[in-house]
């Protein structure tokens, strides 16, 4: 069953990264089982997002590949880790200069009647980069790249919004979600995938 997995790493900088990066080679030389890999920084911490084949073919690369290169670095300290299975992915846009990415939740319910309603795996979203969606008991945990935040916000008032109106859904007095700048993208499968 494909996985997203989920890294939060305290005190992990965007050079500390790259230089992981050059030693492991996640990028050149991808992992078995690897689908989709994204990183960005909030402050002093790297994040993640990850979609793998399994949770085998993550602990494979992690034991055999990203450990040992991060201890050659000299990363220290150990990452937050979260696992859970993915209900779909997809990437339509390579990561150009001014991507960003961001988090967001919802009922599983009601992302699955947005998600029959918009169409958005048809007719994907202008500017919209990629798009990871995974299920956490009754909560769709979401993390999806942009080609620059104003085009979420065009797809959020022109399609979410509306669908989510003839849906019958109340309006909503949730924050907008915070972007940020996407630092690295890779998409080794070339392809999008559905559970």
């Amino acid at each position: 069953m494909a996985i997203r997995m989920r890294m939060r790493w305290d005190g992990v900088t965007a050079d500390l990264y790259d230089e992981a990066r050059r030693v492991v080679k996640w990028d050149t030389d991808p992992a078995e089982g690897g689908l989709l890999h994204e990183a960005w920084f909030v402050g002093d911490q790297l994040n993640v997002c990850d979609v793998w084949e399994s949770a085998e073919a993550f602990n494979a690369f992690v034991e055999t590949r990203l450990m040992p290169g991060v201890a050659q670095v000299g990363i220290q300290g150990q990452p937050e880790v979260e696992v859970l299975p993915v209900h779909n992915w997809q990437v339509e846009l390579a990561m150009g200069p001014d991507a960003v990415v961001g988090e967001a939740e919802l009922p599983v319910e009601a992302y699955r009647a947005l998600e029959a309603q918009v169409g958005w795996r048809d007719e994907p979203p202008i500017g919209g980069i990629s798009h990871i969606a995974a299920v956490d008991g009754d909560t769709m945990r979401l993390v999806t790249a942009w080609e620059k935040e104003a085009d979420h916000d065009t797809f959020d008032a022109d399609r979410i919004l509306p669908a989510a109106s003839a849906l019958g859904f109340p309006e909503q007095d949730e924050p907008e979600p915070e972007f940020h700048h996407l630092h690295a993208l890779f998409n080794p499968s070339a392809r999008t995938a559905d559970r």
